[in-house]
């Protein structure tokens, strides 16, 4: 009841009145909206999280590396729920993925790998009824040790595909083996490439993602949107006009029409 109310309250905020009053709805009586989903996940004792969220984009704004195809997408996802990767929490860090090269780390060191992981689980806790924060530790000791090697690296040295035994305490968030192992990523990639399809415009999502202990997957998309990128020839269709009459136009440019001899522009 208390986030309805926000959600209601939200009508009188200074960003609603501003927008409305740039669009000149202030004198209308405009009705708020609300949305209720369901949020995807598991009951993990007293927990509820999917095992991993996160954003997607059709079209990767973030090219760290001359191997990454921009148009095969990007991910920025978490374990746990997806409000540290929507957000950007300053505190944490999320993981990326180029889906091209999904294996393609910024960190170059195992050292730098484990200084920049995510540390912190958003979780719904119901014998708080809150949503919060927990240290990944504190979540791991409650996750299925055989589950959670498909998320977490155990060890300082661990490699790609490591088949270690997770132990709680020494894991590192890392995703290798679901990257490594799962079709995971080229279903994300034909994913974003079909909703851009139909958007006909890059577009970015927000998603889930719960795994069984086979590798098995299913994937929630929990919200869709044009992308503001500016791509040559993605989503324009815009025809420039023919045979303008000079009296409408203020002013010709380029090469659409040549100035007359001492004729300004």
């Amino acid at each position: 009841m208390a986030a309805v109310r926000t959600v209601y309250a939200s009508t009188m905020s200074e960003e609603g009145l501003s927008y409305r009053l740039h669009h000149g709805l202030l004198d209308r009586d405009e009705q708020m909206a609300l949305l209720v989903q369901r949020v995807s996940g598991e009951m993990y004792h007293h927990l509820f999280f999917p095992h991993i969220a996160g954003v997607g984009f059709s079209f990767n704004p973030f090219v760290w590396h001359e191997d990454i195809d921009p148009k095969a997408g990007f991910l920025r996802m978490v374990f746990g729920l997806g409000t540290r990767a929507v957000e950007r929490t300053s505190d944490d860090y999320s993981w990326l993925v180029a889906l091209n090269t999904p294996l393609k780390r910024l960190e170059s060191k195992t050292s730098e790998m484990r200084q920049f992981c995510q540390r912190r689980v958003d979780v719904l806790d119901l014998t708080a009824n809150a949503l919060l924060s927990r240290d990944f530790d504190t979540v791991a000791a409650l996750f299925p040790p055989a589950k959670l090697g498909l998320f977490a690296a155990a060890g300082e040295e661990s490699g790609s595909g490591s088949d270690q035994p997770f132990e709680p305490g020494a894991g590192v968030l890392t995703f290798e083996r679901l990257l490594a192992e799962t079709e995971f990523a080229p279903v994300m990639r034909e994913l974003l490439h079909t909703v851009q399809e139909a958007y006909d415009h890059p577009v970015d999502i927000e998603f889930t993602a719960n795994f069984l202990d086979d590798g098995r997957f299913r994937i929630n998309l929990v919200q869709c949107r044009p992308f503001q990128v500016k791509i040559k020839g993605a989503g324009s269709r815009v025809k420039m006009p023919e045979a303008i009459d000079p009296a409408n136009a203020l002013c010709f440019a380029g090469s659409h029409r040549r100035p007359k001899p001492g004729q300004r522009h």
